[in-house]
């Protein structure tokens, strides 16, 4: 969670009166609908927050997720175990491998295409294979 959530109501409205659209169900996005606890009210939301993240209760239980977030349950076995385990590209140098394999996807999809359009060979794309991936 960002620190807004502990001290800044102000992040939950919407006072510019940004148009966000409307969902499938219809009605108008606009403040940040809170939950039931909060009684309708941010500086309620954000009070009880800090509240429980000062608790006894989150002061005795907040390095386990340190270790979850930051340490030594965020990947791995010790993550399978802790079932603290996400889709691989939420994770830090995983897009840009992800990407790629998309991108080799994509490349290899359009030689393909080019030798069925073009009558070509293998051999006159792999110039295009070769730049694509150095």
């Amino acid at each position: 969670m960002i620190p807004e959530f502990y001290s800044l109501p102000e992040f939950l409205l919407n006072a510019n009166a940004f148009e966000f659209g409307e969902p499938e169900r219809g009605s108008r996005v606009h403040h940040v609908v809170l939950p039931p606890w909060a009684n309708g009210d941010p500086l309620e939301f954000v009070r009880l927050m800090r509240a429980a993240l000062e608790s006894r209760h989150v002061s005795e239980r907040l390095h386990h997720w340190v270790d979850l977030v930051f340490g030594c349950k965020q990947r791995g076995k010790a993550a399978v175990k802790a079932q603290n385990v996400f889709v691989h590209v939420t994770y830090e140098n995983e897009v840009s491998q992800s990407l790629s394999l998309e991108l080799r996807l994509v490349v290899k999809q359009q030689q393909q295409q080019q030798q069925r359009d073009f009558k070509q060979k293998r051999k006159e794309t792999e110039v295009a294979r070769v730049w694509a991936f150095t």
